[in-house]
């Protein structure tokens, strides 16, 4: 077994030739292969990427297609060149994404749909299929940048419901979505919100008359089944919190620990 830092030493690629392999390759691998590496492989070298390519080409594919509401990703088998994730694709496959995925429960799926289809491409070409690479629309490109903790930041100030969930269904369970708890005269409680969503129709809480007039951030109600905080459109149900240093808890749990009444408002966190 190799094991080194950077594939792109002379001594990796060395070994590399030394191991003659019939295909190599790579996924959610963070180096760009240069063309000695790529070229040791009899039948060429392959990438596994989690969107459906040109769209979301980098690396964060999964929290980007959350984050922008789509309502499907995918898998991508392609060829690897010099430039990320550009090269031709081999094969595609679609994963819808529904209103209840997050990144671990996304990425789940789209590594076992993408197994399956790197697993038929290999043996297609171990096997000497003849295997069509269509080229990319540079066109259609869009850029999946590498998350910055800041981004996981709620505002319910700025964003709605439906936004707000979003961000934490991607950047929930990393980085984490800051946040701070105002309690007037009991202290303010700094936390990641590591899931919540948004509250479909209003009459589960208590009725129009509870939002109508409620600043964004305001707490609305806390109960073991959430959370509610009024933000600039709709309602936020959180139901997973988590204090600094201390484990993630649901709501239930929390609550016992540090109380929240209507009127306490959640707001930004750094």
């Amino acid at each position: 077994m190799l094991t080194t830092p950077d594939v792109n030493t002379d001594a990796a690629v060395e070994a590399l030739r030394a191991a003659d392999p019939a295909l190599l390759v790579v996924v959610a691998f963070g180096q760009i292969l240069r063309a000695d590496v790529r070229g040791v492989p009899r039948d060429g070298s392959l990438n596994l990427h989690f969107s459906l390519l040109p769209r979301w080409r980098g690396a964060a594919p999964v929290q980007r297609a959350i984050l922008a509401g789509d309502e499907e990703t995918g898998v991508a088998v392609q060829r690897l060149v010099a430039r990320l994730d550009a090269g031709p694709v081999i094969a595609l496959e679609r994963v819808s994404i529904n209103h209840r995925d997050d990144t671990p429960s996304l990425r789940e799926r789209l590594v076992e749909t993408g197994s399956s289809l790197l697993a038929d491409v290999v043996a297609r070409l171990l096997a000497g299929e003849p295997i069509v690479a269509a080229e990319q629309d540079e066109s259609l490109v869009t850029v999946a940048a590498k998350i910055r903790r800041q981004e996981g930041g709620l505002d319910p100030t700025a964003e709605g419901a439906a936004d707000l969930s979003r961000r934490v269904r991607a950047l929930g369970d990393q980085p984490g979505c800051p946040a701070v708890l105002v309690r007037p005269g009991r202290g303010d409680v700094p936390v990641l919100v590591r899931e919540a969503w948004a509250v479909d129709e209003v009459d589960t809480v208590e009725d129009a008359s509870a939002v109508a007039g409620t600043a964004p951030g305001a707490v609305l109600a806390a109960d073991a089944a959430g959370v509610l905080v009024a933000t600039i459109a709709g309602v936020l149900r959180v139901t997973i919190l988590q204090k600094q240093g201390k484990r993630a808890l649901p709501v239930r749990d929390f609550l016992n620990g540090c109380p929240l009444e209507r009127g306490d408002l959640l707001i930004a966190g750094a």
